[in-house]
């Protein structure tokens, strides 16, 4: 699923492993925080940023980078439609409006990484929002293969989301 993302590099050693022990805090508040940016997964992250190359972008032609990109929005489109289907059926279109990958100043992220899993918080607020109520939020929680990928996705495109 990676071999065009990864330009033909293998996985190294150990990498599953690494990626099912990811984990985040899901009481962390702060403003910017999400999974690949606790402390914990600190030393993996900077492993997949030096495996994966700091600069590997840099190197590459605008049409190799376009291409990249391409084949990685095309792994996420797949990683969306598997995450709704297996993660208790698809999202409602305020499920997927709201969903945020990191806490903002209004609303905290919908994406909780847990051992070996990933959990989906999502908020649905359709009819208590006309009502001034507060949101309900809908637990959906992944297979162990779906959460596996996500989470390496977001590990092997975290050199993109420095640059």
């Amino acid at each position: 699923m990676f071999s065009q993302m990864l330009k033909g590099k293998a996985l190294p050693d150990g990498f599953r492993d690494k990626v099912d022990k990811m984990v985040d805090d899901m009481d962390e508040e702060k403003v910017g925080y999400w999974a690949l940016s606790d402390l914990r997964n600190e030393s993996f992250v900077r492993e997949c940023l030096e495996w994966t190359g700091r600069e590997a972008l840099q190197g590459m032609s605008v049409a190799d980078i376009g291409s990249w990109c391409e084949s990685a929005v095309g792994i996420l489109k797949e990683l969306v439609t598997s995450m709704h289907l297996t993660g208790g059926g698809p999202g409602r279109g305020t499920e997927i409006g709201s969903f945020a990958l990191r806490n903002t100043r209004t609303r905290r992220r919908a994406l909780y990484f847990l051992p070996q899993e990933v959990m989906i918080l999502p908020s649905f607020n359709k009819t208590r929002a006309m009502r001034g109520a507060e949101a309900e939020f809908l637990t959906r929680h992944l297979d162990a293969e779906t959460s596996y990928l996500l989470k390496a996705f977001f590990a092997l495109g975290s050199p993109c989301s420095r640059c």
